[in-house]
């Protein structure tokens, strides 16, 4: 085990930390443990290998020693019959486990560190070219919202999206508001479908107006671009009239906002007419949004999804205002010097993403668990509940990932208190009348209410 989180780790070590580790190594188990170690572990493992972990752990220079291990190629893979010997080792092998296991969870912190970082590094270089990922990084901030750790715990990694020494980010960030708008879908859209009998439509004037309040609140906009966009919206405002003569119910302003939010994305180059039409499309998502939450019963949790759902979007804002631009060049150097590719196998499960990669639909492997991870279990049970419904497979991921006692425990209702007066009544399932839950009247069944 120790020998496995070992392996993970200095895979991917960078020659500047290399020594430092390689000492603590010696300094945490001792000298004499460590030549033991060294030995058995030579003896039980392949010639490769073995070198690199007998002068890791027996004699020698620590920096070559380390070198040598960090050539050794799939380290991490091949370590299992080392691990094996060392837990033949009895009490002497125990030891240096038990002394080395903290040692692969200081080195997965490292590395998500390190991957944080390399996302920050741009907002810290005084050029006007990163001066646009800046504001957002900063605006975000302001907000509560570290994008370089929200991209991490999604796990979206840097040596992933550079190409020729420049970010090559639009794919990500299209993933990214790809996967919000079908999360959107599939956590919240259900239960605002059943609000739907109960909440009285919304006049589309309502939203054109609040819309328009929204572009007049802006800030940066010249005199004229903000009167191209108040145009535009009444323009838009014309179409969603004549689709809804009658009025818009909380599912479909909420379908409307996902899609006016990923019809957001701003020009690269600084195209005027894009641009506008993307500030318009996103005053629409906001103003939608907003009427949706402050409508929506308060059994369904619009407030708390819909400001996880902001990181993402600022998320990927960050990557579409990076795309194209040269790369930092202590970056660039760092991930040459490390072939920061491999790094994933030494930040394990501490990075996020992965859950969801490919299950599902999904694109980004942590969008779903980096949305629910810091919401209140109550919270995280009724989103829940509702992927099982909706999108089985998703659910399954997840379930097997936290486990199927924690997912239990998510999931698990809150019934009130039972009293003379108030008893908790089963389900009725016999056809006998049972008690009125004020459930919909069926003959109003796919007639939401309009008042």
């Amino acid at each position: 085990m120790a020998a496995k989180a070992l392996g993970s780790g200095v895979e991917a070590v960078d020659r500047a930390v290399a020594p430092k580790i390689g000492a603590g190594l010696r300094t945490l188990v001792g000298p004499q443990n460590a030549d033991r170690v060294g030995s058995v572990l030579k003896a039980a493992a392949n010639s490769k290998l073995a070198q690199g972990l007998q002068k890791t752990y027996g004699q020698g220079d620590v920096p070559e020693a380390l070198g040598a291990v960090q050539n050794v190629a799939n380290l991490a893979g091949t370590v299992s019959g080392a691990a094996a010997a060392a837990e033949g080792m009895g009490a002497v092998g125990s030891a240096a486990s038990k002394a080395l296991a903290p040692v692969g969870d200081a080195l997965q912190q490292h590395y998500v560190n390190s991957e944080i970082a390399d996302w920050a590094k741009p907002t810290t270089v005084t050029k006007p070219t990163y001066s646009k990922p800046t504001d957002i990084f900063n605006t975000a901030a302001a907000k509560g919202n570290d994008i370089p750790t929200t991209l991490v715990k999604n796990g979206i990694r840097l040596a992933d999206n550079v190409d020729g020494g420049n970010y090559s980010t639009a794919d990500s960030a299209a993933n990214l508001r790809a996967d919000a708008g079908k999360a959107s879908s599939e956590l919240l859209r259900p239960s605002l479908q059943m609000a739907d009998y109960t909440t009285p439509k919304t006049s589309v004037q309502d939203i054109i107006n609040s819309t328009i309040k929204d572009i007049k609140n802006s800030k940066g906009v010249t005199p004229g671009d903000l009167e191209t966009q108040i145009a535009k919206a009444k323009s838009e405002g014309v179409a969603l009239q004549n689709k809804y003569p009658d009025g818009m119910t909380l599912t479909e302003m909420h379908d409307n906002k996902i899609t006016y939010n990923q019809n957001g994305k701003f020009s690269p180059i600084g195209d005027t007419n894009v641009n506008n039409v993307a500030a318009v499309n996103r005053s629409f998502g906001r103003t939608l949004s907003g009427i949706v939450q402050d409508k929506a019963p308060a059994s369904v949790p619009v407030k708390e999804f819909n400001a996880e759902l902001a990181k993402q979007y600022q998320a990927a804002d960050y990557l579409d205002s990076l795309d194209g631009k040269k790369v930092p060049t202590s970056v660039l150097s760092k991930i040459a010097k490390t072939t920061a590719k491999v790094v994933g196998a030494a930040a394990g499960n501490a990075m996020g993403g992965g859950v969801l990669g490919g299950v599902g639909g999904y694109h980004i492997g942590g969008m779903v668990e980096t949305m629910l991870e810091n919401m209140p279990n109550p919270v995280k049970g009724h989103f829940l509940n509702t992927l099982e419904m909706t999108n089985p497979d998703a659910f399954n991921a997840i379930k097997n990932y936290v486990g199927a006692e924690t997912m239990a425990q998510f999931q698990r209702r809150m019934l009130p208190a039972a009293n003379a007066n108030t008893p908790i009544v089963p389900p009725n399932t016999r056809g006998t009348p049972g008690p009125n839950y004020n459930l919909p009247n069926q003959s109003t069944i796919g007639r939401p209410v309009s008042k």
